[in-house]
């Protein structure tokens, strides 16, 4: 189910077929058939009352196909916050990275499973260097 839909329940193509009803022809002939025959997004749109139709036909009931489209519309929520928020996704991320190397620094905080300090050679004796390896 594809929450693009701006009105009504979603529908999705199924893998399902029937050999006895579909038609094979060549490329060449599909393509001569089809350049006249293109059709726009808006053309290829199935209307929501048509979805709707579909679907109680297929056995969904009134109830399922209202729960579904107060997902999608949730969905689409969601997803529009996340479009909107995005540009400080980078910002957040760094500010993260910040916070994360700051308390490997801080004094008196606990070393991770592997870790040891050892003193650099430094004319100030508070600081300290953390290295995973065994040295």
């Amino acid at each position: 189910d594809n929450p693009a839909t701006t009105n009504g329940p979603p529908v999705g193509l199924g893998w399902n077929y029937s050999p006895e009803d579909t038609l094979r022809i060549d490329l060449e002939t599909y393509e001569s058939y089809q350049s006249n025959a293109r059709r726009s997004k808006r053309q290829l749109a199935i209307p929501s009352q048509v979805r709707q139709e579909m679907l109680l036909e297929e056995g969904y009931s009134r109830g399922e196909i209202a729960r579904t489209v107060r997902e999608i519309r949730k969905i689409r929520e969601q997803r529009n916050v996340s479009f909107h928020h995005i540009k400080y996704d980078p910002i957040a991320e760094r500010v993260e990275s910040l916070k994360r190397g700051v308390k490997g620094i801080i004094p008196g905080k606990r070393l991770l499973p592997g870790m040891k300090s050892k003193k650099l050679e430094s004319p100030s004796p508070s600081l300290v260097q953390f290295s995973s390896k065994g040295a």
